[in-house]
């Protein structure tokens, strides 16, 4: 048995210690995330002021692009710092999550727009750290993605390991997307979990988004089968596309073409669902709205598809085409 695997690691006497043996900036970093008003029962509390976390973060190359990905390097400091409050295995799925964070979008409210960049990744520091002591949090109160899964098919007395949202989902899809035979073991087990008739797994968001931030095919086509299979759940139906601008490129467009295609528009859930990738307020009961709302998705899937109908819009002057095609 590994050390990392005994409950003593993960002790807060015995992270502090490893805290104290680091030097210069990578021992500030970890004494920092420990700090008391960070920490409370071996349990990170997203407390602090986000301009000090990310003070302990930034460095002068971290505006730079290239180097963005780069924060969480083997040797880095911040990499040091985080395996010695998490450990080498589960810092390298850290690293994972940070460095595939401009796959997503950088907004991650209510009022989000679905926008990625790769030319200023620093937008993405605020979102990766509170995804970073999230995971950390749940690793020192027992969190492996093999327990998680367990768990799910418990139903309603699952763990719930806190803020799951923020760091179950890009590790799932970072998982998956290795490839190989772990990585098809673990589609298996999400898709037994999605297709359970039985009732007792729980298909919580984070598979939804998780499979969605995915880049496999096979893992969108998981989804979809969830979504068509939804019928009268209005709720399950409006929680898989409330996802689906959050995911991978792929997964959104699949999602967005399979909705089209089966002319899913019409249940005003996915007519919520829409309202929420666009951030409009469409009135989606009244029948002149419903018109609204579907002739504006058909125009939404030409500019994601139609380089001579984004132009034709960017160039126009209706104002809510304009905005789409932007």
């Amino acid at each position: 048995m590994s050390k990392e695997s005994t409950d003593s690691y993960f002790s807060f006497e015995n992270v502090q210690k490893r805290a104290a043996a680091l030097r210069g900036r990578a021992k500030e970093i970890a004494e920092g995330l420990l700090a008391e008003r960070w920490l409370k029962l071996a349990k990170l509390q997203w407390n602090p002021s986000k301009t000090e976390i990310e003070e302990l973060f930034w460095k002068k190359d971290v505006g730079d692009a290239t180097n963005f990905d780069k924060v969480m390097s083997p040797g880095s400091d911040e990499r040091q710092a985080v395996e010695a409050l998490a450990g080498k295995d589960n810092a390298h799925l850290a690293a994972k999550m940070w460095e595939r964070a401009s796959l997503y979008p950088y907004q991650d409210s209510i009022y989000r727009r679905h926008y990625r960049t790769k030319k200023y990744a620093p937008l993405y520091l605020s979102k990766n750290l509170y995804t970073l002591l999230g995971f950390i949090a749940a690793v020192a109160d027992g969190f492996t993605l093999d327990v998680y899964l367990k768990e799910r098919v418990k139903g309603d007395k699952a763990k719930d390991f806190g803020r799951e949202r923020s760091f179950v989902p890009p590790l799932l899809a970072a998982l998956l997307d290795e490839g190989g035979k772990a990585s098809n073991a673990l589609f298996a087990r999400l898709s037994e979990i999605v297709l359970d008739e039985s009732g007792r797994a729980m298909v919580t968001r984070e598979i939804i988004a998780g499979l969605l931030q995915s880049r496999r095919g096979d893992a969108h086509e998981l989804v979809g089968k969830l979504l068509l299979a939804a019928r009268l759940q209005e709720g399950l139906r409006q929680a898989v596309l409330e996802e689906a601008d959050m995911g991978s490129r792929e997964g959104f467009m699949y999602l967005f073409k399979l909705a089209l295609d089966e002319n899913l528009i019409r249940f005003s859930s996915v007519s919520r669902a829409f309202c929420v990738w666009l951030g409009i307020d469409f009135d989606v009961v009244s029948a002149s709205g419903a018109k609204r709302i579907k002739q504006t998705y058909e125009d939404a899937w030409k500019c994601l598809t139609d380089e001579a109908f984004r132009a034709e819009c960017l160039n126009g002057k209706d104002a809510q085409k304009i905005s789409l095609a932007l």
